[in-house]
């Protein structure tokens, strides 16, 4: 049945409702903060992928982790981002959009290369994506102005003598869009409240500030200099001279912060019903150490909040990793390699069995060094046990293990191809490959639709409304009217072929 839903949306006076935004705010960041599952996931998988890390675990001996992360994210990368010109495809929906598609798609290629769009994704979104299962980006205007200093000649008035001058000028300003990687560790959100109201939802970003950025930054109206100094009052320890100093530290999980960045800003993007029942639509609101910084109306509508969970957890509602299912495996495969190296330690060095006041315990451990038995007196020589080697067939034991870990994602196992050493033809190739590429695209979907195609469409979109709406196009081609296209991601190749 057609539903048509209209939405009267109303502007109301933010400065009535200050108090109880700063409260809500508070309460709400607490109330999504259920992260541990996730969390936990996150280190277990960290220290199995890059091991060389100092917290490495100790017990790991065989990283079988690190091969299935290799191969997940290589074939994300394939599958959704196998190059600038193969990142999207855009087609026409009216005879002149058809005329305007190719050019449409040139100009937004060109703005993902400004913005190493693809580096990005591939760097620690994707990671986030594969070891915290969830991909986070924010969408903002970003303006650029070169500036250079001309060198000028003036006389000085009081001994008549010239002298040089430098002389700061401003030059050419870039406008653009630009991406900021959130990490999913400092975003609060419920997942399935974002998949039905994306705009309207609760969605709280955590990030830190340094008490210069506080004192000197005029981003926040609403406080004043009696509150920036209770603010810094609360945090610091005034015994102490070193004025950047943690209060609470313990328990923060953001890996961002530095010595300055020790004051947590709440930043608040969605919906918000009043207690006298007014719905302030699409607001922002900013806090600061519990004290309300900023409140203002969004100035554009369009989402810039692309948030993505691979899975849904169902007590969380957030993402789960799509690794975590091979934790158990990894750890599995761990133990069998202990015990390899347990049996071979046994073998090559076996158990000595010798007569009590026949020899003392250094004696004993020169026997094993010197390979010599030099006994005086009437005492009965040491026997030796060595226990026998695991047979080859135990080998295979850790490889249906290593198998199994392969197969988790389903991956690996259309990748390899016939390795008989027979020779095929051109077309059993492409046949061999279309069908390992169907297979990959299907383990990989996920991203690509989730959020890689959410991303390019809100970055047309947001396009769209600065030309159309505040009549700033960046550029000229999001400013004609009738553009109406379709855009996909490479996915859609795989489609077609």
């Amino acid at each position: 049945m057609d539903e048509k839903i209209k939405i009267k949306e109303q502007w109301y006076d933010l400065a009535k409702y200050k108090d109880e935004v700063q409260k809500y705010v508070s309460r709400k960041r607490n109330e999504l903060d259920v992260y541990d599952k996730q969390y936990k996931n996150y280190e277990i998988l960290y220290r199995s992928i890059f091991s060389g890390a100092e917290e490495a675990d100790d017990k790991e001996r065989y990283p079988a982790m690190k091969e299935t992360y290799n191969v997940y994210k290589a074939a994300l990368i394939e599958a959704c981002t196998p190059g600038y010109s193969a990142l999207m495809t855009v087609e026409g929906e009216n005879p002149q959009s058809v005329l305007l598609a190719p050019e449409l798609q040139r100009t937004m290629l060109e703005q993902f290369k400004s913005m190493s769009l693809l580096e990005m994704l591939s760097d620690e979104i994707m990671d986030d994506w594969i070891m915290k299962g969830e991909a986070i980006v924010f969408l903002k205007y970003k303006e650029t102005t070169e500036e250079y200093r001309i060198k000028q000649t003036v006389t000085d008035n009081d001994t008549g003598e010239e002298m040089i001058k430098f002389t700061l000028t401003e030059g050419v300003t870039y406008e653009d869009i630009e991406l900021e990687r959130i990490d999913p560790l400092d975003f609060f959100v419920d997942a399935k409240d974002y998949v039905k109201d994306p705009k309207g939802c609760a969605k709280i970003v955590r990030s830190y500030i340094s008490s210069k950025e506080l004192l000197t930054s005029d981003a926040y109206p609403l406080l004043t200099k009696e509150d920036k100094e209770g603010i810094l009052d609360k945090i610091m320890r005034k015994d102490s001279g070193y004025p950047y100093v943690y209060s609470n530290l313990s328990g923060t999980t953001s890996y961002g912060r530095t010595d300055k960045d020790q004051l947590e800003v709440l930043t608040f993007r969605g919906d918000y019903i009043t207690n006298d029942y007014k719905i302030l639509t699409n607001i922002k609101a900013v806090v600061i150490e519990g004290k309300l910084a900023q409140i203002e109306y969004e100035n554009v509508d369009t989402v810039r909040l692309i948030y993505a969970p691979y899975k849904i957890d169902r007590s969380t509602h957030r993402g789960v990793s799509p690794l975590a299912s091979s934790i158990v495996i990894n750890k599995l495969a761990n133990r069998v390699t202990d015990l390899f190296i347990n049996n071979m330690d046994e073998v090559s060095n076996p158990i000595m069995m010798y007569k009590a006041g026949s020899m003392t315990q250094q004696a004993a451990r020169e026997i094993r060094t010197k390979r010599q038995v030099e006994l005086i007196g009437d005492f009965e020589t040491p026997d030796f046990y060595a226990p026998p080697a695991v047979s080859p067939e135990g080998i295979n034991l850790l490889k249906v293990i290593l198998d199994q870990n392969k197969a988790m994602l389903g991956l690996n196992q259309y990748m390899s191809g016939d390795t008989s050493g027979s020779v095929r033809t051109a077309q059993e190739s492409s046949i061999l490959f279309q069908k390992a590429n169907a297979r990959l695209r299907v383990e990989t979907d996920s991203f690509s639709y989730k959020f890689l195609k959410p991303l390019i469409l809100a970055f047309y979109g947001l396009n769209r409304e600065l030309a159309l709406a505040a009549d700033h196009p960046l550029k000229d081609i999001y400013a004609i009217p009738e553009l109406k296209v379709a855009i996909s991601t490479a996915a859609a190749k795989a489609d077609k072929e």
